[in-house]
């Protein structure tokens, strides 16, 4: 296997039907601060340093779990493959996850040079998320560690190194949209929840239970849309009011996740609004599907209500 695929077997087992929970939120606040005259390269330099934080909280993730936790054979094709069939080992895993730290320290050194000591204050509360996520998703705050990565300090960040400044607005958008990028990472605990309590994993789906873990995803929800009318009023922006047309996909949603805590084994029924689902026929076939079937509809409830956003920012 040459470089280039070595480069590729990484990127696809870095997971990277997570990577819109990055670009899409950096493009909400990216158009934001575009509009106030804000410096381009800069916040595509931003975006790259949180694209390869993210693959390396997604990899340390598998790191970790892989070397303390006991798991079962459809634990094995739904999360770390790769290690499991032989295709790589811990090491050259680890040897990655430093690569991926490595970059993204670059882009900070970069935006530090010119933007300040703010750039070096917000990557050292990134790194910190980044290096202890399974230990706090163990223990029940993966979803804040989320929340506080992928709202508040990923828009006031971009929104700081392009503009140098801090905004409410901004903060009030990241409270919307990070809302719906929670419900994935919400999704994907409730989807292992009857592994993470074989393995001892206190998450927040394991500590609330599977009936009020419903309650909880259709209250993530309800904040987020609460958030954007909020940002609707004060910026006198309506158009981010189309986002409510989201709605039926989150309902649709919380349904098919009832269904699965039933039967793990029940074929979706899968309806347009539910696309993109990549490599649809091969999970099917390794009997996968129902377990991504939610997880990727999470996913995709979270892109739509983002780029709904992006387009109202962008013809505000």
């Amino acid at each position: 296997m040459n470089i280039f695929e070595r480069i590729k077997f990484w990127f696809l087992n870095s997971r990277p039907f997570s990577l819109p929970m990055t670009i899409l939120p950096w493009l909400c606040v990216f158009i934001y601060s575009l509009k106030e005259g804000g410096n381009i390269l800069n916040g595509i330099v931003a975006l790259i340093g949180v694209l390869f934080a993210h693959m390396a909280t997604n990899l340390v993730d598998d790191y970790i779990d892989y070397k303390s936790l006991n798991f079962t054979e459809i634990n094995y094709k739904t999360k770390f493959k790769y290690l499991s069939d032989g295709s790589s080992n811990v090491f050259e895993l680890r040897n990655v996850i430093i690569l991926y730290c490595l970059i993204a320290m670059f882009a900070g050194f970069y935006l530090f040079l010119n933007c300040g000591f703010m750039v070096v204050i917000l990557s050292v509360i990134g790194g910190i998320i980044v290096l202890s996520y399974p230990h706090l998703s163990s223990a029940g705050f993966g979803e804040l560690a989320v929340a506080v990565a992928f709202g508040p300090l990923l828009f006031e960040g971009v929104h700081y190194v392009m503009t140098e400044n801090l905004s409410l607005p901004v903060l009030i958008l990241s409270f919307a949209i990070v809302s719906f990028v929670t419900i994935l990472l919400f999704v994907n605990n409730l989807l292992d929840f009857d592994k993470d309590i074989d393995n001892n994993k206190t998450t927040l789906a394991v500590r609330l239970g599977k009936d009020s873990s419903i309650k909880f995803f259709y209250a993530l929800g309800i904040e987020g849309y609460f958030w954007v009318v909020i940002y609707g009023i004060i910026t006198k922006n309506f158009f981010v009011l189309a986002a409510f047309l989201t709605i039926p996909l989150l309902i649709s949603l919380g349904e098919s996740l009832k269904n699965y805590f039933i039967d793990k084994t029940l074929k979706p029924a899968v309806n347009w609004w539910n696309f993109p689902l990549e490599n649809w026929d091969m999970l099917l076939k390794e009997g996968t599907a129902p377990f991504y079937f939610n997880l990727l509809t999470a996913r995709n409830l979270a892109i739509w209500v983002s780029l709904i956003i992006s387009l109202a920012l962008l013809i505000s």
